[in-house]
């Protein structure tokens, strides 16, 4: 089961799951530790983007945040 459709977060209970899961098994460290980027899709809205933004720092607590459109970081 993924979170993502047509590239944009649809389950974010489920990618919260998947953040935590990586922090805690894969970076093994605190998040408020490490900068975070990311890439969208081209197509993701505001609304979205705000939610994830709000989630990274707020539930994460990281020190810093980009989002990116996919096709810049090609």
């Amino acid at each position: 089961m993924s979170p993502l459709k047509n590239g944009m977060i649809e389950d974010w209970e489920c990618f919260r799951a998947i953040l935590d899961h990586t922090y805690s098994k894969h970076v093994k460290s605190e998040p408020n530790l490490h900068p975070v980027l990311m890439s969208e899709a081209p197509w993701n809205t505001r609304a979205k983007r705000e939610k994830l933004t709000e989630l990274m720092f707020e539930q994460y607590n990281i020190p810093a945040f980009f989002l990116c459109k996919t096709a810049v970081l090609t």
